[in-house]
């Protein structure tokens, strides 16, 4: 297999196609004299052929690599730029919700988020077992944020997208906090519980 930059010499020098070239040079074995003069004998090379040598300065391709290492890392500013943005996405998440414990209609204690998954990540054994005693005690654990435009909307356009039913909705908005509270039918839709509430968490 003849190169590139052959085949773009012989295509300068006998003014011929690229197709020309590339045979030529594959019937010569890459030889370039031996096929500009089996072009010849073919009556191939034009008569406006130049043999004159090409730089590399004035080949129409000395840009490639330039052009090729700049996408490269404009690429690469792309993905880091993405990268921080989600970052500071997640942080903000975790500093505008909070996790919020409440026993017989009545909240016992509420934490930001940061503080409850520091916690997690720092004495998860200890925080399962307190959760899982707790949950015998009547509390309810929920996610509770800042309102927002849009809430609302937003969950009951995915409840509906994954056939899933509203059997009863309360909402409410303590200084700033958004609070809903939904009884759903999830029978008809083809997720888990799990996979919902995953989905729903980054609405």
């Amino acid at each position: 297999m003849v190169d590139f930059e052959k085949v773009e010499k012989l295509v300068q020098k006998a003014n011929v196609s690229y197709e020309d070239a590339k045979n030529a040079l594959e019937a010569a074995n890459g030889d370039m004299l031996d096929a500009i003069i089996a072009l010849e004998k073919a009556g191939k090379v034009n008569s406006q052929a130049s043999f004159t040598t090409t730089s590399p300065e004035s080949s129409p391709y000395k840009d490639v690599p330039a052009v090729v290492d700049q996408t490269n890392k404009t690429e690469g500013k792309s993905f880091f730029k993405d990268l921080g943005a989600a970052i500071k996405r997640g942080f903000r998440y975790t500093v505008d919700n909070s996790v919020r414990v409440v026993r017989n209609d009545v909240e016992v204690i509420k934490l930001p988020l940061w503080i409850s998954i520091i916690a997690m990540l720092a004495a998860w054994e200890l925080l399962l077992i307190v959760i899982v005693i707790s949950l015998f005690f009547d509390c309810r654990y929920s996610v509770v944020g800042k309102d927002k435009v849009g809430i609302i909307y937003n969950v009951c356009k995915y409840l509906a997208g994954n056939q899933i039913n509203i059997l009863d909705i309360a909402q409410t908005i303590v200084s700033d906090w958004f609070n809903m509270i939904m009884i759903v039918n999830i029978q008809e839709s083809g997720k888990d519980f799990a996979t919902i509430a995953d989905e729903l968490r980054q609405i």
